[in-house]
Order: C-alpha cells, then sequence, then structure tokens
C-alpha cells in the first residue's frame, strides 16, 4: 500500500520540503524509499477536518502544545475539503500524503490504535508539519553509530542520511528526546539494536518516546513559522531558549530555566537544598530523596568541565525514558535539548564532561524507595 511520509525538518528555501514514498505499514513503523522534493506551505492558521468520531478529542488534545507554544492556530472545519489543510482519517496504515505543492489538503492516515495514543498522533502531526527522526539528520554521526549489518536490507534508506544543503536544523543540535525519534530496533533483523548513541548508552533508553513534543520540537516548529511572527523580538536568549512568538518581549525557556532570557535556574518545589552547587576538583556528593522537583545548577571555573558520576539512582521505570520525568542531567552545552535521562535503577554511570554548566533536575514521587545520589567535580 502506498503511502507517504515527511523526511526532512525543513530546507534551504523555506518553500521545500522532503517526503518519503512509503509502502506496508507495520507496528506503527515507516518504510521510505524515494525522495521527493515537495513545497512546504502552510499558514501560521491551518484547516483541519476529522474524518471520524470515535476518539476524535485525542487530535483535539495533540493540538494542544502547539497552540499553546507555538504561533499556529488551528481551524476545525465541518466537512472535508480539498485546499491546503489537515485532514485526518482511520486507515489500515499510519502514513502521511502531502497534498502542499498541488494546492491540495495534506492526509494524515492513522490506524486505530495510534488514534487511541495522543503520542502517535502527536508523531504524525509532527510529520505533516515538516519534523523528521533525528537519525536522517545530516549530522547525525557526531551522536550515533548506525549499525547497518542489524537493519532489514529492504529498509536501509529508513537510515539514508540527508545532507546538509538539503534541510535546514535552526540551530538545534541532535536530540534524543524528541518525539519524532523511532526506536533502537527500527526495522531491525530479529529486533537487533540498528542505531546507538555515541555519548551515552543510556541515550539509547530515550529513543522512542511517544508521550511530549520535546522542547526543541516546538523550537523547530516556532523558527519555521513563526519566525516573522515579532516585529521586534528579544535579543539574547540563553541555554537554548527562543523568543516566544506569543510573548514578544521575553524569550521561551527549555526545563529547568526562567527569566525574560532563560540565564537563571527554576527553584526546586520542595526542600533539595542549594540551587547553584560549584565543583572542585575533589568530588562532592548530591543526594536527592523528594517526592518533588529540584534542580540544581552545577558549575565550574571558565575553560573546565563539569564531571557529574551518576552512584545510585532509583527512579520511576520506564520502558523509554520520556522528558519530564526521572533523573535528567543536561550535559550539553545546548540545554534546550533533552538531558541524559535515567528511568529506573542505575549504578555508577559517568557522564561525560562537555561543558562548564550542568544542570540535574529530578523528577520526585511519592514512592519511598525513589532516590538519586550523584557525584559531581571540575575538570579539564
Amino acid at each position: 500500500m502506498l503511502f507517504h511520509i515527511i523526511l526532512g525538518i525543513f530546507l534551504i528555501q523555506l518553500s521545500l520540503c522532503v517526503e518519503f514514498i512509503n509502502k506496508d505499514f507495520q507496528d506503527e513503523r515507516f518504510k521510505r524509499a524515494v525522495f521527493i522534493k515537495r513545497s512546504f506551505n502552510f499558514t501560521s492558521n491551518i484547516k483541519y477536518f476529522i474524518a471520524f468520531k470515535k476518539q476524535a478529542h485525542k487530535i483535539l488534545l495533540s493540538f494542544e502544545d502547539l497552540s499553546l507554544k507555538t504561533c499556529l492556530t488551528f481551524d476545525k472545519q465541518n466537512a472535508e475539503f480539498k485546499d491546503i489543510g489537515l485532514i485526518f482519517k482511520t486507515s489500515d496504515y499510519n502514513g502521511v500524503k502531502y497534498g502542499n505543492n498541488k494546492g491540495e489538503a495534506t492526509i494524515i492516515n492513522l490506524v486505530p490504535e495510534c488514534i487511541s495514543k495522543i503520542g502517535c498522533v502527536k508523531h504524525h502531526i509532527g510529520l505533516a508539519l515538516g519534523l523528521i527522526p533525528h537519525q536522517n539528520r545530516w549530522d547525525r554521526n557526531k551522536y550515533v553509530n548506525i549499525l547497518y549489518q542489524n537493519i532489514d536490507p529492504k529498509y536501509k534508506n529508513e537510515y539514508k542520511k540527508i545532507s546538509g544543503y538539503d534541510v535546514r536544523i535552526f540551530n538545534t543540535p541532535f536530540d534524543f528526546g524528541s518525539i519524532m525519534n523511532y526506536e533502537t530496533n527500527y526495522y531491525s533483523i530479529d529486533e537487533k539494536p540498528t542505531y546507538s548513541s555515541k555519548l551515552n548508552p543510556v541515550y539509547n533508553k530515550m529513543l522512542g518516546q511517544r508521550r511530549v513534543y520535546s522542547f526543541n520540537d516546538i523550537k523547530l516548529l516556532n523558527d519555521f513559522y513563526c519566525s516573522n511572527k515579532c516585529p521586534t523580538k528579544v535579543r539574547g536568549c540563553m541555554n537554548g531558549g527562543y523568543p516566544d512568538p506569543n510573548n514578544c518581549g521575553v524569550c521561551r525557556c527549555p526545563q529547568g530555566y526562567r527569566s525574560k532570557l532563560c540565564g537563571i535556574p527554576e527553584d526546586s518545589t520542595g526542600d533539595c537544598g542549594p540551587k547553584k552547587l560549584v565543583a572542585t576538583k575533589e568530588f562532592q556528593t548530591l543526594n536527592i530523596k523528594t517526592p518533588r522537583i529540584c534542580n540544581h545548577l552545577i558549575v565550574s571555573k571558565p575553560k573546565t568541565k563539569v564531571e557529574v558520576v551518576v552512584v545510585k539512582a532509583n527512579t520511576i521505570k520506564k520502558r523509554i525514558c520520556p522528558p519530564g520525568e526521572g533523573l535528567e542531567v543536561k550535559h550539553r552545552h545546548n540545554k534546550g535539548v533533552v538531558g541524559l535521562s535515567f528511568c529506573g535503577s542505575y549504578k555508577n554511570i559517568t557522564v561525560e564532561p562537555i561543558f562548564s554548566q550542568v544542570l540535574v533536575r529530578y523528577h520526585g514521587t511519592e514512592d519511598d524507595t525513589h532516590f538519586a545520589e550523584i557525584k559531581y567535580r571540575e575538570v579539564n
């Protein structure tokens, strides 16, 4: 069965995007084969029609984050239309068929199981609006190994890298917590891993989450659709923040940061101890055990780095760790990407020292067995 899904974040020419032609839906996965350049011209007010009634509210819920955090609005129609917009239909496969280059509606086909899961619906709306799985980014080799020997030969094009000439990534790094990523056994032979993190194996447990758009998923959509929304933009957003298209005088901040320019760590919601910790040459220990949210910024001297070791952690157990759960260590330069996230039990995990600032964010629960013990120090 022939259907299309998108491959491309955004093309260098804003009027172009990348699409795949796909066959044979299986386990909510996509089989992509042929690149086709396609016009990409939604306005910030997007018409939509839902061609089914059962669980139609899941579509509306899936729009909420986009309406709240971007300039995009969604205009419900009472009947199917032919011009540009989104039409949701039930099908025996999941896929997106683009009509923009012909001035026609884009069709989002969904199986009933997907419709019942808001994260699955959000993923497909993301595809329709121009987001891609990060294993296809032109810079992906810095972040992941592609294990071609474990990929079903029929679907190796699923892991084809797009050149930098064709794709705009708007200064957003590879995000292991993006809702657009697929699990690490995506089209594998005998469920063997098909790609894996070069930074830390714990990142593999984050790939394929279907709960929320990550901060950078939303940022990409804002950069593409809303860049001209504010006549005068706030300047100097820090820590991966960006001008808020719905409040032009402030920055929209990644989780863990606040203030007009995102330069200040958020306060903890419980009794967590100091918000700012200064790393020295000797290891220091941070113990966290609370049902609340703890936010700690660990800093070291300029031209040094912060090394963090998760000595022990026992947090809420998830097969795939989504943003906003467990223990999160934002150790990369760009704090807009989802940090290394721990959902479950871990011991003696060293987090690669990259930068002189690390944000540690702990999402507590009422379970008395949940805690985290962390060591940190300054290294050159």
